[in-house]
């Protein structure tokens, strides 16, 4: 709802403070322009030519929806995420624009997408120690320290079979 235009009865009913709609009553105060009544849109507020479409009245903004359309971002434009797109792309489209020195101008958004990026990185790191397999140095160990009997056996087990094989 703009600051200015605001329909007929919008601070009685819900659905009527959404949007404009021209007063059409024949005893409407806001369609006579009285005084009190509120403002109509009309020719004289539009917003002058070498402003129209800049963002803050300084820079053009660009809608992105994907890291390709980051490359037709020139020098005295900034960027806007798309609001439709999930956290991870704005994480991924936000760390792009930064990389290139693109001003975001929806920061908010991306800002909060990168904290939540964080958070599953860490989730996903406590869960590899969790699920990480026991270090074998221990096995080795046991191989390497067997009782010598057991060696002895092993070596008259090999001469048991060149025996027989003669």
């Amino acid at each position: 709802m703009s600051k200015d235009f605001k329909p007929q009865d919008y601070f009685r009913y819900k659905k009527t403070g959404s949007r404009w709609q021209k007063p059409r009553g024949k005893q409407s105060k806001l369609r006579k322009s009285k005084k009190g009544a509120g403002r109509m849109p009309g020719a004289g507020y539009r917003t002058p030519k070498k402003f129209r479409g800049l963002e803050r009245g300084v820079i053009k903004a660009v809608v992105v929806e994907s890291d390709r359309d980051l490359a037709g971002v020139g020098e005295n434009e900034a960027i806007i995420i798309s609001a439709a797109l999930g956290k991870r792309k704005i994480y991924l489209i936000a760390s792009a624009a930064r990389q290139r020195g693109i001003k975001i101008l929806n920061m908010k958004s991306a800002e909060a997408a990168a904290e939540r990026q964080e958070e599953i990185n860490k989730r996903k790191e406590g869960k590899a120690k969790k699920h990480a397999k026991p270090e074998e140095p221990k096995k080795e160990k046991e191989k390497a320290e067997e009782p010598p009997e057991r060696k002895s056996e092993k070596a008259g087990k090999e001469e048991h079979k060149e025996g027989k094989s003669e």
